[in-house]
């Protein structure tokens, strides 16, 4: 295979990426704990209510002000709480038990709706903490690791169709503490090596929401949002509309089981198409597209839905999972698609929101007794995914023939002059960083604080304690022969003098 194909591209990620296969399991757990109760295995899914939305509301609620806790604490992380984490994946496995009606007591109904909150909560918390800690290695790491991640789930998938009843709630129960322990382990891993060393054309970790390759095209708020944040919330409801039209088909037999691996088998699809796409179509121009792929398997999925039932249901469950995987893609690469000075996790955190409200939608208004209603608004979602496309991809345009005609134009990321001043301060911090004997690490951390970034920055920026930034800029003023991070700025300057 050429150098610049998928496997190399993929070999490139894992060599540079410690730990990078524990992150793929982690993942793909994660992602398993929050789709495998819809499978029949565990529980028998109706078309829901405004009633039966209510723990997604109140999941988004909690995330939300979990966020709005990182914008006024931006040095706050989850994750960095190991005893909270544990918690999330103990609560996760606890209320998914209950739910599924394992208790030998029948459980109360204000109790099964608690435990629902719970559950729908604990899910959007595990998938945070592994967006803390995923976000630093860059977008396109990240979406190789994502894509390798599906195809591990496409796997555990299959594995949950085969497994008899006690064999499947053992698995429920375990997949959130595994999830949870490859975090850490993973954490570790990234602490532990002094630093990373990526490939060429793979972002340097440790700087999210930076990307060359997707951010040089100074898009405009408005634009990314019609063009990559917008059509979240569109396809989260029309999957949930083709989710409500196989669920009930279970029968915990033959049709379940034709089901489920036709789930595994659109997700393991979906590795292969999108790992083809991160290799061969990368760019922000190009990720504009992925909207035009994905339609018309959105299209027709809605239509063999409509025209099938029963137990040929397998046949639109396959391009339903390969559709939703890369709406999924989209939502995890959303920080390096948003111009924000603010944290990429807070731009996450919100397209995570806006995915998770398609699905309320969708959730209360699948009840509805009028079934070619809830057809009608699908549709409608479709259109209003195409419009918001097509007046992104133009607005964005049109922007770009304008800031062509600017010679420094700072709406975004600065001037041509500022981002040559920050690729020359890079070289100069690596000559003196040779010149000095710096690590690798300690490198990295001064372009950082040439930047004039701060420890506490820095240490978000890197995933580590604040304490270990310190120690570094310590170690790194010390070989310098500099007490202050001044006069680390002034002996910068005058190298590059």
């Amino acid at each position: 295979m050429r150098g610049t194909g998928s496997r190399a591209l993929v070999a490139q990620v894992i060599d540079a990426t410690p730990g990078a296969h524990i992150a793929i399991i982690g993942l793909s757990l994660s992602l398993y704990a929050s789709e495998s109760t819809r499978m029949s295995s565990f529980q028998s899914a109706q078309p829901g209510s405004l009633a039966s939305a209510l723990p997604s509301i109140v999941a988004i609620a909690a995330l939300s002000a979990l966020l709005l806790v990182y914008r006024i604490k931006p040095t706050f992380r989850l994750h960095r709480h190991m005893t909270a984490g544990f918690a999330i994946a103990g609560a996760l496995a606890g209320s998914a038990l209950l739910v599924t009606g394992v208790a030998v007591v029948p459980p109360s109904d204000e109790l099964i709706f608690f435990s629902r909150c719970v559950r729908r909560t604990c899910e959007l918390l595990l998938m945070l903490c592994w967006a803390e800690v995923l976000i630093p290695l860059g977008a396109r790491s990240l979406a190789v690791v994502f894509t390798l991640s599906l195809l591990a789930l496409g796997c555990v998938n299959a594995l949950s169709a085969l497994l008899k009843e006690g064999g499947a709630y053992t698995l429920l129960a375990l997949v959130p503490f595994l999830s949870v322990a490859c975090l850490y382990w993973f954490k570790d891993r990234l602490q532990m090596i002094d630093h990373y060393q990526p490939g060429e054309g793979i972002e340097t970790p440790g700087q999210p929401g930076i990307d060359r390759s997707l951010m040089t095209a100074s898009p405009s708020r408005a634009s990314t949002a019609l063009v990559f944040l917008l059509p979240l919330v569109c396809y989260s409801f029309v999957f949930g509309n083709v989710h409500f039209s196989w669920v009930p088909n279970q029968d915990r037999a033959i049709t379940s089981l034709s089901i489920q691996l036709a789930a595994a088998v659109g997700t393991v699809l979906a590795s292969f198409l999108l790992l083809a796409l991160v290799t061969h179509f990368w760019g922000r121009r190009k990720l504009e597209l992925y909207n035009p792929l994905m339609l018309p398997l959105l299209v027709l999925t809605l239509y063999l839905t409509d025209l099938l039932g029963g137990s040929l249901s397998f046949l639109y469950v396959v391009p339903l999972n390969i559709v939703q995987k890369l709406a999924l893609l989209l939502m995890w690469i959303v920080p390096f698609l948003v111009p924000s000075k603010r944290s990429p996790l807070i731009t996450w955190g919100a397209a995570l929101i806006l995915y998770q409200t398609g699905k309320v939608l969708s959730t209360a208004l699948s009840g509805a007794s009028n079934t070619q209603l809830y057809t009608l608004a699908s549709i409608g979602f479709v259109i209003v995914l195409i419009a918001g496309n097509i007046a992104g991809i133009m607005l964005d345009h049109g922007r770009q023939g304008y800031a062509s005609s600017v010679p420094n134009d700072p709406s975004f990321g600065g001037s041509a002059e500022e981002a040559a001043g920050k690729e020359t301060a890079a070289h100069v911090c690596s000559d003196i960083a040779k010149e000095h004997r710096l690590t690798r690490r300690e490198e990295e951390i001064l372009v950082l604080l040439s930047e004039g970034m701060t420890a506490a920055v820095i240490a978000e920026t890197l995933v580590i304690s604040t304490s270990t930034a310190k120690s570094h800029m310590r170690n790194i003023y010390a070989k310098l022969g500099v007490h202050t991070q001044g006069e680390l700025l002034l002996l910068i300057h005058r190298h590059e003098a």
